[in-house]
């Protein structure tokens, strides 16, 4: 990979030091991207093997990887070790960080993360609340024993399309769709 080096490490063309995470290393998605490694949901082909079928999954949230087929697993610092076989000391430096130093934490970055994280939170709760709504009104309407008990319960009834679109978006959704509900105040 052609790209400038930095105490013998090589660096790639894309510049990790602007994706800095809380705890100093670089996002896991951003190091990903600039190694050229596609992503689609958090799931992708692994690098370390031949594969055909994506087995390479990384979790936003812990900033991991980990490959179910070959079994590769770590953090950015690991990633970049394991792809160019470099030692710690180097994967460091290739990674524009300087070993024994306190990283230095873009403010921008850290509340870029905060704020998904907290989105994502709140993905996955109205997700778990809908489901559990969901399931609510169907043991309810299993529970009826004709259909004048049932159409007692219309106006739940008229909500379960809704509630259907609500889990499918918060489950399956992109990013502004589900951004869309999180603006409604859903």
């Amino acid at each position: 990979m052609a790209g400038r080096t930095n105490g013998g490490a090589e660096h790639p063309p894309g510049d990790y030091r602007g994706a800095v995470m809380i705890d100093g290393k670089p996002d896991i998605e951003d190091v990903l991207q600039a190694e050229g490694i596609e992503t689609r949901r958090g799931w992708g082909l692994c690098p370390f093997h031949e594969d055909k079928h994506p087995s390479f999954k990384i979790n936003r949230d812990r900033q991991t990887f980990h490959c179910f087929s070959c079994g590769a697993h770590g953090d950015a610092i690991d990633f970049i070790q394991k792809l160019h076989n470099l030692d710690f000391k180097n994967a460091l430096k290739y990674l524009g960080m300087t070993p024994g130093r306190p990283p230095m934490v873009d403010p921008k970055q850290q509340r870029k993360r905060e704020l998904l994280a907290d989105f994502e939170q709140w993905r996955r709760d109205k997700y778990n609340d809908a489901c559990d709504f969901y399931n609510d009104i169907w043991h309810v309407l299993r529970a009826c024993k004709d259909m004048e008990e049932i159409s007692q319960h219309a106006p739940m009834i008229h909500q379960l399309s809704q509630i259907e679109n609500e889990i499918l978006v918060l489950s399956e959704g992109n990013h502004a769709e589900q951004y869309e509900l999180y603006s409604a105040g859903i």
